[in-house]
């Protein structure tokens, strides 16, 4: 599953944290994970919501198309979901 949580290394998870190691991911596209989640983490409050003026319909979108290209990198071996 691709799904950000607060303090979360890598939005990728399993049976709990993963990383793109552990699923043969290419440099490029766990560069364009680790943008999406440190956009998470700096833009997102728990409490909150998200910043004023940080638009988080394209960071969803981003999440959308960031999830497709993990399925297409992983094969479909493994079924790849975006939480929420």
């Amino acid at each position: 599953m691709i799904f950000c949580d607060y303090g979360a290394e890598w939005p990728l998870w399993e049976h709990g944290l993963q990383y793109p190691s552990d699923y043969g991911l290419s440099e490029s596209l766990s560069n364009r994970l680790a943008k999406w989640n440190d956009e998470f983490q700096q833009h997102m409050h728990w409490d909150r919501g998200w910043a004023p003026g940080f638009d988080a319909d394209a960071w969803t979108e981003t999440g959308k198309k960031l999830a497709h290209d993990v399925q297409q990198e992983v094969g479909d071996h493994i079924i790849v979901r975006r939480g929420v």
